[in-house]
């Protein structure tokens, strides 16, 4: 570039030349740039994109073909006897664990940091394998349930809010707003200006923590899920929308609603049909003053 002005100067090229010679100059050179970091992106992607992989063919034989039946939760869920514990980890996160949650019921498991709740759900969808004990789809051992995970953290793509509720597979406008009207997710559609063609933003930044986590349970139940397991879904969320949210779940007629959280008050505690407690590596259930059990169908 600086010859480049030395040539202008010169009378050589002219002043026009010189500054579309810095331009494309800058195209260049500003790619090339940010390639290491951009390698380090693609390369911290690895361990993960490896991750998605073992999950999508861990029941799968040679052929691409299921080795074991994906179904939906007809009559129950249930750990018989489960112990776990991490690869490399001294104590196990979950000692002789039993529990029976029963299909188109709401639970909830609460307890402190690191008790080991999201474990619970990994072990009932069956992306984690017990270190020794049972999990049971329908009191059977081979069949993993059909369920769909609710996390902290939706992630949407840069799209509309129509394409980011149905990113794959074709659906009607009935069945779309039927999800829609389920998940309580109307009220916002008809609030943006294009309704389901508004853009919703990178990662979903038009919408709140709360409308996003709303957008995930509309599009589980498009894709007819009726099993829902939600893992700290409203933890990063205000006291008003957190409790959207899970009157949102709680509202889901013949659905099984398994919900991992830090804290339940009193009042919402009867809201649901089992709540269960993490603690020392086992799950007890919940009870009220006069030494009734707050649950329904589960049991240590």
């Amino acid at each position: 570039m600086g010859v480049t002005g030395l040539f202008a100067i010169n009378g050589m090229v002219t002043i026009g030349s010189a500054v579309a010679v810095t331009q494309l100059s800058g195209e260049v050179i500003s790619p090339a740039t940010e390639l290491p970091s951009k390698r380090a992106q693609v390369r911290a992607c690895h361990p993960i994109l490896d991750l998605i992989d073992g999950l999508a063919t861990a029941h799968r034989d040679g052929d691409g073909n299921d080795i074991v039946e994906r179904k939906p939760v007809v009559r129950s869920l249930s750990l018989d006897s489960v112990y776990f514990s991490y690869a490399g980890a001294e104590e196990g996160v979950m000692q002789d664990c039993t529990a029976r949650f029963e299909a188109g019921r709401k639970y909830a498991i609460v307890g402190d940091s690191g008790s080991g709740k999201s474990t619970v759900l990994g072990l009932l969808s069956k992306t984690l394998t017990p270190t020794s004990g049972t999990i049971l789809t329908d009191d059977k051992k081979d069949a993993i349930p059909d369920a769909a995970f609710i996390h902290q953290n939706v992630f949407l793509f840069e799209d509309t809010l129509g394409a980011n509720i149905t990113p794959r597979g074709s659906f009607t406008d009935e069945q779309v707003m039927r999800a829609i009207s389920l998940a309580g997710l109307e009220g916002v559609v008809s609030s943006l200006p294009q309704g389901l063609d508004t853009p919703v933003g990178e990662d979903g930044s038009r919408l709140s923590g709360g409308e996003r986590q709303r957008v995930a349970i509309a599009r589980a139940l498009l894709y007819g899920k009726t099993t829902i397991l939600a893992d700290e879904a409203t933890s990063a969320l205000d006291g008003h929308m957190a409790e959207q949210v899970k009157d949102a779940l709680l509202a889901l007629d013949g659905v099984t609603v398994i919900e991992v959280t830090h804290h339940l008050s009193p009042q919402r505690e009867r809201l649901y049909d089992g709540v269960l407690v993490m603690e020392d590596g086992r799950l007890r259930e919940r009870v009220d003053a006069t030494g009734r059990a707050l649950r329904a169908g589960c049991g240590e």
